[in-house]
């Protein structure tokens, strides 16, 4: 461990850039709080875990499968594309849908349903 005199650490790094900088193995770390996290490599989340938001309900979920992210917020904004690339079988589905939805692409309203029914302006 390296302790320099501007009070940076570093472990298995002999000359740290932040605060605490971190080089080879991983890091547990059950609970803690982190002002900012920068990941270079992989961050790896454990079976059923969530990124979140700490004062509501507002969360992207993984689950122990691999199979769904969901992503639970009022709004989920895509500022470039969604493209999926394996299949034929590519859809976006509303299944507790009980008020209305919409999309919208370039400020543009192309999609409207209500109450089981699709509308497309």
């Amino acid at each position: 461990m390296t302790i320099l005199g501007d009070g940076n650490v570093g472990i298995n790094n002999n000359n740290p850039k932040h605060l605490l900088h971190l080089e080879g193995g991983g890091i547990s770390a059950d609970g803690a709080t982190f002002d900012q996290l920068s990941v270079s490599g992989n961050l790896i989340l454990t079976d059923d875990a969530f990124i979140g938001v700490a004062s509501n309900d507002e969360r992207i979920i993984f689950d122990s499968s691999g199979n769904d992210i969901t992503m639970r917020s009022n709004n989920v904004m895509i500022d470039r594309k969604l493209v999926h690339t394996s299949d034929s079988d590519t859809y976006i589905e509303f299944p507790n849908a009980t008020d209305e939805v919409d999309m919208y692409a370039g400020g543009n309203h192309f999609l409207a349903a209500d109450s089981g029914l699709l509308h497309i302006p």
